[in-house]
């Protein structure tokens, strides 16, 4: 048996400390990629949900295919040059989500 406790430690479960360093490194590489995605996707949706609020979200997904329906009163419908915006921020945002 070694005389000291850590040189125990190292060679009871050095390989295990190892992997287990390595797993660290990979767990904490994988946790920035949805990082990245959210500070891509932070200005479009704040120029969509901030300028354009209930109105501009249900267009945006009504543009990607879901049921967004039409505002309810006191709100009003959005532009056409509002839309256009929308659409362009989403044909813009597009890539940004097809990369994950």
């Amino acid at each position: 048996m070694p005389k000291h406790l850590w040189s125990y430690i190292w060679k009871v479960s050095g390989r295990d400390q190892i992997w287990l360093s390595v797993l660290t490194v990979v767990v904490f590489l994988l946790t920035l990629v949805p990082l990245e995605l959210q500070r891509r996707v932070i200005q479009p949706t704040q120029k969509i949900v901030g300028a354009r609020g209930i109105s501009g979200v249900k267009y945006a997904m009504d543009c990607r295919g879901y049921y967004g329906g039409p505002a309810r009163r006191p709100l009003l419908p959005l532009q056409e040059t509002e839309k256009k915006d929308i659409e362009s921020l989403l044909a813009a945002f597009a890539p940004a989500v097809a990369a994950t």
